[in-house]
């Protein structure tokens, strides 16, 4: 009997509609025993074989059917492991021996019914090759006396290798003699069958460690070495540190041709030698294998094994698909690891209780067990319901489950936290720092407002014409930055001198790399009392009172959307956000007004009208220019907003086409145009450039009534 290719195996079998990996329990039917509704079943005895266990589909077990993946067992008379089914479960030996000797008989040892030998001894092959195995040198076979207290197993096809060819994977050379140095690391390598005891550097000689690396392969590291030395600059101590911890961990393998173990790598640390650097060059070379566990992976993997297995299955498929992706319909796109930590923070205290309460698997979920997990209102809701939507979606598609209990149940969205200033008492000490790396970070983040990300992807060429270029914003530096820039630039030069590294700021440990500094270098630069989000949401929040709420201003500066511009622009008339003002500001806010009528942006002031105020002056009561005859509307007090400029008609956009939608004598008062007809200031401060309409010209769609901008009249209710 023969076994069709693995091709034929996926190509013939129809796989279970709810986990995709198992064949159909029989014909007819679209699941699994074991994800039979109601189950998991019990498999039946295999009909052919009578074995139970090892079911695979249509009543036989996979040593029975021919479809089943080939797998590995005894062989059938000589309990050698690593029979096929497509060799009848013997092994090349045997297969041999039942040709020589056709007839069957019972072992005059072991009294098995086998075949037996063709020498006619009456011993079966297992007994004999245990005799032969304990043989002396130039001694007869005691076939007994070697089988008396037991026999010792073997693998299978082991017992005789050619040596006479040459492996079709063997490491082939780049081309010349074999001892010219140019090296190819081979693909494949040794495994070890068991493995060693932990082992340890403490206490021994690096000369005695460095004797057993091989010389042609420490010859071609040592290349490699010189390359990423010209290229990151190292010195010449790093170097040769280098160098012998390349010869160390190459003596260390088991075989020759293995690559080396990332684990064994940190041992190094034990004896002083860089073990980054080291790693780096065996990464380069292309011997390095990265054993290394993940730390989301170690995390991931604490918090799931505190669930029930079925539930901790299902919870595992959920987090490789998030981590990894899937090409396979639903295909889906890799999640960061900060939204992976987070939805499964979000969701597992919420699973713990279930599986207190008796569910071992997140298919016993009901949408009223969701419900009563939801808190009311706020932002712990949206976060449950969040995680636990992400759990549900992903194995709902993936047909691990057969309903989304979190379908239809509304958790609502995370609540948006209004701008505050900070205490900001620490900031002057972290500016005044005698570390220069810190003054720099500090000084970048309070008068520019960079994020932390981009301190710590800037670059040395970002800094230049006293400029700071941000992604695509080009932003004029402050004095005070310029100088904290120049002290840490002095510094970096003078520290490192021959570092390579293209980033602005380094460290200790990146000097000698190609990488950012990390972000947690950039928390402790700003200082344990501060945080840079809270000191670039200080001076967005400064710059917002300055500005008068300008968006656009906000989003030139800060690099903001419009949602988050709008954030900071409403709290200008929030009164728990507003400045204390100096006197000239309170001076400005209460001098008289006195106009004939309305004017035009820019026109010169009457006599005894207020003087404008500095464009960093806090907000505060706006002048209110003379009202025109008929039935006027009270202004509305400082702080209060006003109301929205009405529906959209089809086909007018933006603030001309609200403002056209307003009854005829209404006008809206946060809008002003200047003298070429533009309006530079609307709701909210955002800046428009829709044309304004002339006087004397004809309404047109798009077009604002500029005599119609002056005050907040409404309709006649006549």
């Amino acid at each position: 009997m023969t076994t069709a290719p693995p091709s034929v195996h996926a190509a013939r079998l129809t796989r279970c509609t709810v986990c995709r990996q198992q064949p159909v329990a029989m014909r007819g039917v679209k699941f699994c025993f074991t994800c039979w509704p109601g189950g998991p079943v019990t498999p039946p005895p295999c009909v052919r074989c009578g074995a139970k266990t090892g079911y695979f589909t249509s009543g036989l077990c996979r040593r029975c059917h021919r479809y089943a993946p080939p797998e590995v067992d005894a062989c059938r008379d000589c309990y050698a492991w690593g029979a096929v089914r497509n060799q009848s479960w013997l092994c090349f030996g045997c297969q041999q021996w039942r040709r020589a000797s056709p007839g069957a008989g019972a072992c005059v040892c072991c009294a098995r019914v086998v075949h037996l030998a063709p020498t006619g001894t009456g011993v079966c092959r297992l007994c004999y090759r245990q005799s032969v195995l304990h043989r002396k040198p130039n001694g007869d076979l005691d076939v007994a006396a070697a089988n008396r207290y037991g026999q010792q197993l073997f693998l299978a096809n082991m017992l005789h290798r050619n040596t006479t060819g040459t492996p079709s994977d063997a490491p082939k050379h780049r081309g010349g003699p074999p001892d010219d140095g140019n090296l190819v690391w081979p693909a494949w390598q040794q495994l070890t069958l068991l493995p060693a005891t932990p082992r340890t550097l403490t206490g021994s000689d690096r000369a005695d460690l460095q004797r057993r690396a091989d010389p042609r392969q420490v010859a071609e590291l040592d290349e490699h070495a010189a390359i990423i030395t010209a290229r990151l600059g190292w010195t010449d101590r790093l170097r040769r540190e280098v160098c012998i911890g390349l010869r160390i961990m190459i003596g260390l393998r088991d075989h020759r041709d293995e690559p080396v173990r990332a684990s064994d790598v940190t041992l190094l640390s034990t004896i002083r030698l860089p073990v980054d650097a080291v790693t780096r060059v065996l990464a380069d070379a292309g011997m390095l294998a990265d054993d290394r566990v993940h730390a989301l992976d170690a995390w991931a993997t604490g918090q799931i094994c505190r669930l029930p297995n079925a539930m901790a299955a299902e919870l595992t498929l959920w987090f490789e698909v998030m981590k990894h992706g899937s090409l396979t319909p639903p295909r889906r796109r890799p999640r960061s690891e900060t939204t992976i930590q987070l939805h499964l923070r979000w969701a597992l205290p919420t699973l713990l209780q279930w599986t207190a309460s008796g569910h071992d698997s997140l298919r016993e979920i009901t949408p009223d067990d969701v419900v009563r997990a939801l808190l009311p209102s706020g932002n712990p809701r949206s976060q449950v319901g969040q995680g636990l939507k992400s759990i549900f979606r992903l194995l709902k598609a993936r047909k691990m489950i057969f309903t989304d209990p979190t379908a239809r149940i509304a958790t609502g969205r995370h609540e948006t936290r209004q701008p505050l200033p900070v205490d900001l008492t620490a900031l002057p000490q972290a500016l005044a720092s005698t570390n220069p790396a810190h003054a720099a970070v500090a000084a970048l983040i309070a008068f520019h407002g960079v994020r932390t990300s981009q301190v710590q992807m800037l670059r040395l060429t970002d800094v230049r014409d006293r400029m700071l270029h941000v992604y695509d914003r080009a932003i004029p530096l402050a004095e005070p930055v310029q100088q904290a820039l120049a002290a840490w630039l002095d510094y970096r030069r003078s520290r490192w001198p021959r570092t390579n590294n293209a980033y602005l700021f380094v460290t200790t440990r990146t000097a000698n790399t190609d990488a950012p500094v990390s972000r947690t270098w950039i928390w402790k630069a700003t200082g344990p009392r501060l945080s840079a989000t809270d000191i670039r949401q200080d001076r967005i929040l400064d710059e917002a009172q300055a500005t008068n709420g300008d968006v656009r201003r906000l989003a030139d500066l800060f690099g903001l959307s419009i949602a988050a511009g709008n954030r900071y622009a409403a709290t200008v008339e929030h009164p728990t956000s507003q400045r204390s003002p100096n006197a000239s500001q309170v001076a400005c806010r209460q001098a008289p007004v006195a106009r004939s009528g309305p004017q035009r942006r820019g026109a010169e002031s009457t006599p005894g009208s207020a003087p404008p105020c500095s464009a960093r002056s806090a907000p505060g009561p706006k002048p209110v220019p003379a009202q025109p005859t008929g039935r006027t509307r009270e202004l509305a007090p400082p702080g209060h907003r006003s109301p929205s400029v009405g529906p959209r008609r089809k086909g007018e956009q933006g603030l001309a086409g609200g403002v056209e939608g307003l009854p005829s004598g209404s006008v809206l008062v946060t809008v002003s145009a200047d003298e070429r007809g533009e309006v530079v200031q609307g709701m909210a401060g955002q800046r428009n450039r829709g044309r304004v309409r002339q006087h004397g010209e004809a309404p047109g769609r798009g077009a604002l009534d500029l005599g119609r901008l002056r005050s907040y009249r409404e309709p006649n209710p006549m």
